[in-house]
């Protein structure tokens, strides 16, 4: 049997520890978070390499690809030289593949479904192949980067201009993708209502689950989502249709929405329709999670 460790910055009440079957292999999976503390979670690879076949890096900034740069993060960088000759992989390029698929899979099966619509990234930066594919289906494609992370008073709207940003803006950053500078965010509420704006204009949003909890029901309402993850406690809000870009053995991701036309010539607007449940019909599976453990376990 295979042992696999995944370490997470993320909550350390979502640990958990089961045995699976994934392709004719068995396995044990053991998930220890750290509350974000990056020296605990460099003591545990150091704890585990040794004591399993694989290690998962869970919640860290991960290397990126955004048009012909690759940049890499230094704090993963360095979990993964702790493990040494063990494999230790963040699930990236996974779920770039697995986001491209579920992209492409609802376009042909709901009929065009993204074709001119308006899209939302709340990080280009860090789904920059997902935006590529997304470019292929329509133009109407905006990029909230420089506003959450240096609060600028504009979005960027173009594959080229997210290109160009990142080159400039990484060398600042030097952590990742999602990050920001607050002190260099004066007008903070002038950037609250400009992305809100843009929340509430778009007809589909990509982000993860911590960059769309601080907005409601008023902007959220029959958008389509695209996240990898979503709360496992909470949930999204009921009014939201989610496409979850994660995976199954057993089965493949939700799409549970449907379009509808709008009145603008350039755009058409995709609502989704609203389940007759408390929560959204949303499935997260783990590839090491059967089908029967949707929203009990999240490798993150």
């Amino acid at each position: 049997m295979k042992k696999i460790a995944s370490i997470s910055l993320g909550p350390f009440s979502l640990d958990c520890n089961f045995r699976a079957k994934f392709l004719g292999h068995d396995f044990e999976v053991v998930r220890i978070g750290t509350d974000n503390d990056f020296k605990a979670a460099k003591k545990l690879v150091i704890e585990w390499r040794d004591k399993v076949d694989a290690i998962g890096l869970g919640l860290v900034h991960d290397h990126y690809s955004v048009g012909t740069r690759y940049f890499h993060q230094r704090d993963t960088d360095t979990l993964e030289k702790l493990a040494g000759d063990i494999l230790v992989t963040t699930g990236a390029r996974l779920r770039e593949i697995v986001q491209e698929w579920s992209l492409r899979s609802a376009q042909h099966e709901l009929g065009n479904f993204f074709n001119n619509a308006k899209v939302l990234f709340l990080s280009g930066a860090a789904n920059y192949r997902l935006a590529s594919v997304m470019g292929e289906f329509t133009q109407n494609l905006s990029f909230a980067d420089p506003v959450l992370q240096f609060g600028a008073p504009g979005l960027l709207h173009s594959l080229r201009a997210l290109e160009l940003y990142a080159a400039g803006s990484h060398p600042v950053l030097r952590v990742g993708p999602e990050d920001h500078l607050p002190s260099l965010a004066p007008a903070r509420r002038f950037n609250r209502s400009l992305l809100k704006k843009a929340v509430r204009d778009a007809d589909a949003i990509v982000a993860s689950y911590h960059q769309l909890e601080r907005y409601g029901p008023d902007e959220l309402e029959g958008k389509v989502v695209l996240t990898s993850t979503i709360s496992p406690v909470t949930g999204l809000y009921k009014s939201l249709t989610a496409l979850t870009d994660s995976i199954s053995p057993n089965g493949s991701p939700a799409v549970t929405c449907r379009p509808t036309s709008g009145n603008s010539r350039y755009t058409r607007s995709v609502s989704a329709s609203t389940a007759n449940a408390e929560i959204p019909t949303v499935a997260i599976f783990s590839p090491f999670c059967s089908a029967t453990s949707t929203h009990s376990c999240v490798l993150e």
